[in-house]
């Protein structure tokens, strides 16, 4: 049996660092240890990884990418010796960040709880980008366990899907479809001669198919596994995209229900041999597909020809999936002195865990037999109690015949040990009246019901068990509120891109990180004469800066991040740029996060450390400066109450400060620490413009429209470095929100409260959401009271529903989080309760 490590990294590498929660099991079942660290943030990490990435994709080799990259190269520098030389600063550089003593606790339990010789899966479970793009393979735990291999997951984690359909196929035959797309300067014929040698296969190829002809024979024929070879890219938003013939490209969600099609009927593994093929993972795990091999990056036409012979001919042979794909991948090795880093590009990405997938698994399929397959497969080995008549009627197709006049004949199987057993059974035809209540007693009863069911809940709700669903129903409350599509013109965010740093470096600017301290001059220079409100830098800056910038800001304000150490967390502190940095033009850049990785919270304040001496946000610090250069409105402390610390308050409105219980929140103390409230994000961002549009003078005529006045925030904006989940990002494919738009997002809250544009986001207190949760669980009793029949009641417990999610809806609007799963989930049992024990007593 082979085991399961599952590693789930939720954060991000350049401010936050990851939290990490390892679990380890034995094949698809329950993990049996679980350990929770952290792993730091690692700005140098990060740019070694996007530095491999230039470098990789400026080699001119014959690639299956979608559109051919640009070359340049300096003279000074060989491109293959280039990228071998990132590809070993980046390969350092992580073993280095693997080593972390917050990370050594879990590398220690791997080794403790895995042998050398065990078949071992480690599953990277994240929904960053930049993690996903590691070289997880290099960890020196896979290369001391030879048995074991690196896949991919998002953040999502499906059950078992149940029954699948069989797949109607010859006996000991693996059904294949094999799309050729475009092959424009690239040879698939290798990739097809390789299939057709495959024993035991029957493959159909479909050679630069029309979108409807692909959609129509995944629907048409049941296939095990699917393969692509030709051009394909993953886009911005990280979207796959397939090109099929020279006039036709292709997103997954384009045929997504003839490959909902070919799963239900048994498709197993998609590959995917074709550049940049993260994307197209992404979407295909979306739709529950098992297994999928694709190319991590741009790859040579050679080696992913040499890729798929190694890889078949290991897995055709009996390997299971996982150690096909390291044996195929380890063999790449060879060809790196022409191809650096060959042995990098292929990647298996799952939804879940699942069991190692075995040609002999495509074969002959385990019978699914008549209980859910995540249960048992074998009708002989249920039970050894079985009595002859059990087994025949276990065998033997169910029958609807009835016995006995007047009544229905039902067949009735207790599975009960030693007396287990069947028999007839007759339900008469009632003769007689149900006995009847009075109005009073159904009533009464619902009451009671009612408020039994209330209780329940909130003492469930109290232990914390409904957090994540409430959540998550704030998250989509929030998506769905209307009135949030007009951008806050106060705030310009300057968006610092991969093509902003390249624009740096080939102006001969010095970098020690995205954005150099010349450009940053150029920049205030250009900003001056405008007269912005306030200037913020949300980039780490951990090093003096140079002279003539040190002069500039003392006459331009600037205000800077530090990073202090985290009280919930071993992620470490980062310093300002100089010990004697002004504290009131800094802001601390820490966020709260919720374990799904969301910010929903931000600090306005928390104490000072040794790292980050200033006590407020940067996005406090900010909007404080905006209000009173523009406004003339200052930060007050008031007493709202003489049980309780002073409350921050801004012009007219008071900050409610967080605390344990608050909306649908259950926080420890831990997690409550420092001045934090509830973000309220809107649905779009502010305005962006690019660093290079500024430095290349191409806006100057349209500077003063867009700086006078207004908040100027400078960041990076790129989707794999420093972005975050927020409520507006939804499923596996989610698109997460940069760093310095959450920033530009607490601002504007911040701001609008202070004006009394838009309302702060509250709750209310424990005992009216009590009483708001026990007054639906009475109107689910009043519906289960009025529900003389299941329809009914189902009606009636919808419309409650609705008008429950309406009411809710319409509250957030108008700054109020009440209860809507609690509340429902009250609903809905004390009208099945009430309904049920209404029934009980009739009958009786």
């Amino acid at each position: 049996m082979s085991k399961l490590a599952v590693l789930e990294l939720r954060g991000d590498l350049n401010h936050q660092g990851f939290y990490v929660t390892l679990r380890i099991g034995q094949g698809d079942l329950a993990s049996s240890i679980t350990l929770d660290r952290t792993l730091p943030p690692s700005t140098l990490l990060s740019e070694h990884l996007t530095q491999w990435q230039q470098d990789y994709r400026r080699l001119s080799t014959p690639s299956r990418a979608l559109k051919p990259s640009k070359i340049r190269v300096n003279g000074k520098i060989d491109p293959i010796e280039a990228c071998t030389e990132s590809a070993q600063r980046l390969e350092q550089q992580f073993q280095r960040w693997l080593r972390s003593d917050s990370f050594r606790d879990i590398d220690l339990q791997l080794r403790q709880a895995l042998m050398p010789d065990e078949l071992v899966q480690v599953l990277i479970r994240t929904a960053n980008a930049e993690a996903q793009a590691l070289p997880w393979h290099l960890w020196d735990f896979i290369e001391q366990y030879p048995k074991a291999e690196v896949a991919l997951s998002g953040m999502g984690s499906s059950p078992c899907s149940g029954k699948r359909n069989s797949v109607a196929s010859e006996p000991n035959q693996v059904n294949i479809l094999a799309v050729l797309g475009d092959s424009t300067n690239i040879d698939v014929e290798s990739d097809q001669q390789t299939l057709n040698e495959l024993p035991g296969a029957k493959v159909e190829f479909l050679p630069e198919p029309t979108h409807q002809e692909l959609h129509d024979k995944l629907y048409e024929k049941s296939w095990h596994i699917l393969f692509f070879a030709g051009h394909s890219e993953t886009q911005a938003q990280r979207q796959g995209i397939l090109r099929l013939n020279s006039t036709t490209h292709l997103t997954i969600d384009q045929v997504r229900y003839g490959v909902q099609r070919a799963i239900a009927n048994g498709l197993q593994l998609a590959i995917f041999n074709s550049c940049d093929g993260l994307g197209l993972a992404q979407a295909l795990a979306d739709l529950q597909l098992p297994h999928i091999i694709v190319m991590r990056e741009v790859v040579p036409d050679c080696v992913a020809q040499q890729f798929l012979k190694y890889f078949l001919q290991e897995f055709s042979q009996g390997q299971s999936l996982h150690l096909a794909q390291r044996e195929a991948r380890q063999r790449l090795l060879g060809m790196e002195k022409v191809y650096p880093c060959a042995s990098w590009l292929p990647v298996i990405f799952q939804p879940s865990a699942a069991k190692p997938l075995s040609w002999l698994d495509l074969i002959k399929p385990e019978d699914e037999g008549i209980f859910d397959p995540c249960f048992s497969r074998d009708r002989e080995n249920l039970s050894p109690n079985l009595s002859p008549a059990r087994r025949e009627a276990l065998n033997s197709p169910p029958s609807l015949a009835g016995k006995g006049a007047g009544g229905l004949g039902l067949i009735s199987i207790f599975l009960d040990g030693a007396k287990s057993q069947i028999f007839d059974q007759t339900v008469a035809v009632p003769t007689q009246k149900a006995q009847t209540f009075s109005l009073g007693v159904k009533l009464g009863t619902a009451f009671v019901c009612g408020a039994l069911v209330s209780s329940v809940v909130v003492g469930i709700r109290a232990l914390g068990w409904l957090q994540g669903w409430e959540l998550k129903a704030f998250d989509h409350l929030i998506r769905v509120r209307p009135g949030q599509s007009i951008p806050d013109h106060r705030i310009l965010v300057v968006a610092i891109g991969e093509e902003d740093i390249q624009y740096q470096r080939n102006q001969g600017m010095e970098m020690e990180g995205s954005l150099s301290d010349e450009a940053l001059l150029a920049l205030l220079q250009k900003f001056s004469p405008h007269q912005p409100s306030v200037i913020g830098l949300d980039i780490i800056h951990d090093f003096p800066f140079i002279p003539e910038l040190q002069s500039h800001l003392k006459k331009q304000k600037l205000i800077a991040i530090c990073q202090a150490k985290s009280f919930t967390s071993d992620l470490p502190g980062v310093k300002p740029p100089t010990p004697d940095f002004p504290v009131e033009q800094l802001g601390f850049n820490n966020v709260p996060l919720d374990r799904d990785g969301v910010i929903r919270r931000q600090f306005l304040g928390m104490p000072s450390d040794e790292y980050c001496p200033t006590q407020e946000s940067f996005g406090f610090r900010i909007a404080q400066n905006y209000l009173e250069n523009s406004h003339g409105i200052k930060k007050e402390w008031i007493t709202v109450s003489p049980h309780r610390n002073k409350r921050i308050q801004l012009g007219s409105q008071t900050f409610g400060r967080l605390e344990g219980h608050a909306g649908g929140y259950q926080l420890s103390q831990g997690d409550t620490g420092g001045y934090q409230v509830l973000v309220d994000y809107q649905a779009v961002r502010p305005k962006q413009v690019n660093l290079r549009e500024i430095l290349s003078g191409s806006l100057d005529s349209q500077l003063a429209g867009l700086v006078r006045d207004r908040i100027i925030l400078i960041g990076v904006v790129n989707p794999k470095i420093d972005t975050h989940l927020t409520p507006y990002s939804k499923g596996l494919q989610a698109e997460a929100m940069p760093g310095v738009v959450v920033q530009a997002q607490m601002i504007s809250q911040i701001i609008s409260a202070a004006l009394g544009e838009r309302p702060l986001l509250s709750w209310w207190a424990e005992s009216a959401e009590i009483l708001w949760i026990g007054s639906w669980a009475w109107v689910g009793a009043i519906v289960g009271v009025g529900g003389r029949s299941l329809y009914i009641q189902t009606v009636g417990v919808l419309i409650s529903l609705i008008l429950l999610w309406g009411v809710c809806l319409f509250l957030l609007v108008q700054g109020w989080w009440v209860p809507l799963v609690p509340s429902a989930l009250a609903l809905g049992i004390t009208a099945i309760s009430v309904l049920g024990l209404y029934h009980l007593y009739s009958d009786e």
